[in-house]
Protein backbone atom coordinates (compact mmCIF):
# COMPACT_ATOMS: atom_id res chain seq x y z
CA UNK A 1 0.00 0.00 0.00
CA UNK A 2 1.28 3.43 -0.92
CA UNK A 3 1.27 6.21 1.69
CA UNK A 4 1.32 9.96 1.24
CA UNK A 5 4.21 10.75 3.53
CA UNK A 6 5.71 10.62 6.97
CA UNK A 7 4.34 13.79 8.53
CA UNK A 8 1.72 16.48 8.63
CA UNK A 9 1.04 18.74 5.67
CA UNK A 10 2.11 16.16 3.12
CA UNK A 11 -0.32 15.96 0.23
CA UNK A 12 -0.99 13.08 -2.09
CA UNK A 13 0.36 13.59 -5.58
CA UNK A 14 -2.03 14.01 -8.52
CA UNK A 15 -1.29 10.46 -9.75
CA UNK A 16 -2.10 9.13 -6.25
CA UNK A 17 -5.43 10.97 -6.29
CA UNK A 18 -6.27 9.71 -9.78
CA UNK A 19 -5.36 6.14 -8.77
CA UNK A 20 -7.68 6.45 -5.75
CA UNK A 21 -10.78 7.30 -7.81
CA UNK A 22 -11.76 3.75 -8.75
CA UNK A 23 -11.31 2.32 -5.22
CA UNK A 24 -13.30 5.28 -3.87
CA UNK A 25 -16.22 4.51 -6.20
CA UNK A 26 -16.03 0.82 -5.26
CA UNK A 27 -16.15 1.80 -1.59
CA UNK A 28 -19.31 3.84 -2.22
CA UNK A 29 -20.95 0.69 -3.56
CA UNK A 30 -19.84 -1.31 -0.54
CA UNK A 31 -20.65 1.02 2.37
CA UNK A 32 -23.53 2.92 0.71
CA UNK A 33 -23.17 6.33 2.36
CA UNK A 34 -25.93 8.90 1.95
CA UNK A 35 -23.68 11.85 2.79
CA UNK A 36 -19.96 12.49 2.28
CA UNK A 37 -17.92 15.49 3.43
CA UNK A 38 -14.78 16.07 1.36
CA UNK A 39 -12.16 18.34 2.92
CA UNK A 40 -9.84 20.13 0.52
CA UNK A 41 -11.45 22.54 -1.95
CA UNK A 42 -8.28 23.30 -3.86
CA UNK A 43 -6.41 20.00 -3.88
CA UNK A 44 -8.80 17.14 -3.12
CA UNK A 45 -12.10 18.26 -4.67
CA UNK A 46 -10.79 18.89 -8.21
CA UNK A 47 -9.29 15.38 -8.19
CA UNK A 48 -12.36 13.52 -6.99
CA UNK A 49 -14.19 11.32 -9.50
CA UNK A 50 -16.77 13.14 -11.59
CA UNK A 51 -20.22 13.30 -9.99
CA UNK A 52 -23.39 12.47 -11.88
CA UNK A 53 -25.55 15.12 -10.18
CA UNK A 54 -24.48 18.75 -9.70
CA UNK A 55 -26.51 20.96 -7.41
CA UNK A 56 -23.78 23.58 -6.83
CA UNK A 57 -19.99 23.68 -7.25
CA UNK A 58 -19.63 22.40 -3.68
CA UNK A 59 -22.67 20.10 -3.44
CA UNK A 60 -22.87 17.17 -5.81
CA UNK A 61 -23.94 13.53 -5.76
CA UNK A 62 -22.50 10.21 -6.86
CA UNK A 63 -25.04 7.78 -8.27
CA UNK A 64 -24.55 4.20 -7.15
CA UNK A 65 -25.43 1.27 -9.40
CA UNK A 66 -28.75 0.84 -7.55
CA UNK A 67 -29.66 4.46 -8.34
CA UNK A 68 -29.17 5.69 -4.77
CA UNK A 69 -27.39 9.01 -4.39
CA UNK A 70 -24.40 9.74 -2.16
CA UNK A 71 -24.49 13.51 -1.68
CA UNK A 72 -21.04 15.03 -1.35
CA UNK A 73 -20.21 18.43 0.08
CA UNK A 74 -16.78 20.02 -0.22
CA UNK A 75 -15.31 22.19 2.50
CA UNK A 76 -11.95 23.85 2.89
CA UNK A 77 -9.50 21.63 4.74
CA UNK A 78 -9.28 22.73 8.39
CA UNK A 79 -5.47 22.83 8.21
CA UNK A 80 -5.32 24.55 4.84
CA UNK A 81 -4.44 28.11 4.06
CA UNK A 82 -7.42 30.38 4.41
CA UNK A 83 -9.47 27.76 6.22
CA UNK A 84 -12.28 28.74 8.51
CA UNK A 85 -12.86 28.14 12.19
CA UNK A 86 -13.90 24.59 13.10
CA UNK A 87 -17.18 25.91 14.54
CA UNK A 88 -18.14 27.22 11.11
CA UNK A 89 -17.21 23.87 9.54
CA UNK A 90 -19.30 22.05 12.16
CA UNK A 91 -22.26 24.33 11.43
CA UNK A 92 -21.91 23.71 7.68
CA UNK A 93 -21.87 19.94 8.24
CA UNK A 94 -24.95 20.23 10.44
CA UNK A 95 -26.80 22.11 7.71
CA UNK A 96 -25.67 19.53 5.13
CA UNK A 97 -27.00 16.71 7.30
CA UNK A 98 -30.37 18.44 7.67
CA UNK A 99 -30.94 19.14 3.97
CA UNK A 100 -33.85 17.28 2.43
CA UNK A 101 -31.99 15.97 -0.61
CA UNK A 102 -33.32 13.30 -2.99
CA UNK A 103 -32.11 9.83 -2.01
CA UNK A 104 -32.54 8.20 -5.44
CA UNK A 105 -31.86 9.33 -9.00
CA UNK A 106 -35.51 8.69 -9.91
CA UNK A 107 -36.52 11.50 -7.57
CA UNK A 108 -34.43 13.91 -9.65
CA UNK A 109 -35.61 12.63 -13.01
CA UNK A 110 -39.24 13.30 -12.12
CA UNK A 111 -38.43 16.98 -11.64
CA UNK A 112 -35.93 17.12 -14.51
CA UNK A 113 -32.78 17.95 -12.55
CA UNK A 114 -30.08 15.46 -13.54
Amino acid sequence: METVGEGARERPSRPMLIDAQSPFLELLEEIKPRRIVAFGKHHMWPNMPECEVHLTDDLQAYQRRDGALAWTMCLAHPAGRGSVDWKILARAIGVFKSLNLPEHISELETIGQT
